[in-house]
């Protein structure tokens, strides 16, 4: 009885629920990708002024004062960049694992779709077949 409920006994219910989970998955994915978007955006700002900074370096004396500053500032643009590279790791690894999530519930979604038309298709023939005999019976009687 429980694998007749698993396989066959499915409602409409059931499979708009599992369409739901598809597209909860999908908007997470967006939102995942806009994420990852935003960070690589900022990350590439950031080696830009790095790359700005290390020119302006170049260009200036190792005894100026400037040169301390623009040290201290390369240091910490290259801090930022250290942490924007985990921020798009981490955005990159959470649209992996939503990506996958997302094709096992797209997957989901069209087996419990198929399982319910398979099932209905088999009540519509059993009911075609039932429903003349039946009717056959009743008018042979009367």
């Amino acid at each position: 009885k429980q694998w007749y409920q698993r396989r066959v006994a499915i409602t409409a219910g059931e499979v708009t629920e599992v369409q739901e989970r598809a597209r909860y998955l999908e908007s997470k994915l967006n939102y995942n990708r806009k994420d990852m978007k935003e960070a690589r955006e900022q990350l590439d700002n950031v080696v830009e002024r790095l790359r700005n900074i290390t020119s302006e370096l170049e260009r200036t004396g190792r005894g100026d004062v400037k040169a301390i500053h623009l040290r201290q500032l390369e240091y910490e643009t290259i801090q930022e960049e250290l942490r924007l590279n985990r921020t798009v790791q981490k955005a990159e690894y959470e649209e992996r694992e939503t990506f996958a999530l997302l094709m096992n519930a797209v997957r989901e979604s069209h087996e419990t779709e198929r399982n319910y038309n398979q099932r209905i298709k088999m009540i519509s023939l059993i009911g075609a077949i039932v429903g003349p005999c039946v009717g056959y019976l009743f008018s042979a009687r009367l």
